[in-house]
């Protein structure tokens, strides 16, 4: 088993993709463009736009009038315009769950061998 962090694959992607290629025991030596960010995550802006490119007969309806490469590049700009930035954790919430984790954060740090920035 592999345990990786996102914080180590946002701050050098190169490096992490090189050690899960060598994990996989694949060529470690493949240059993969990580430029362009896919599936971000947040809140729509518009919530009735995120719905009308998630309906199945609206896309269905669009790839009977568009070749599909348009209508998945429609839907994906749509998406990427339409992603807000995502809402911050409350107060209350982040301590609950800091709380109710705290003894599972700590085994699962111990377990690997590496101090984990979200233990606090």
């Amino acid at each position: 088993m592999k345990v990786l962090f996102f914080e180590d694959l946002a701050r050098d992607p190169q490096a992490t993709l090189r050690e899960i290629f060598a994990f996989l025991d694949v060529n470690p030596i493949v240059s993969i463009d990580t430029s362009e960010v896919r599936n971000r995550s947040g809140a729509p802006r518009s919530k009735l736009l995120a719905a009308a490119v998630n309906d199945p007969r609206l896309r269905r309806i669009a790839r009977s009038l568009l070749p599909a490469h348009v209508v998945a590049r429609l839907g994906s700009k749509a998406t990427e315009l339409n992603t807000g930035a995502k809402p911050d954790l409350d107060d209350r919430s982040r301590a609950y769950l800091l709380k109710h984790t705290l003894q599972d954060r700590r085994r699962l740090a111990k377990l690997l061998g590496r101090p984990l920035a979200w233990l606090v």
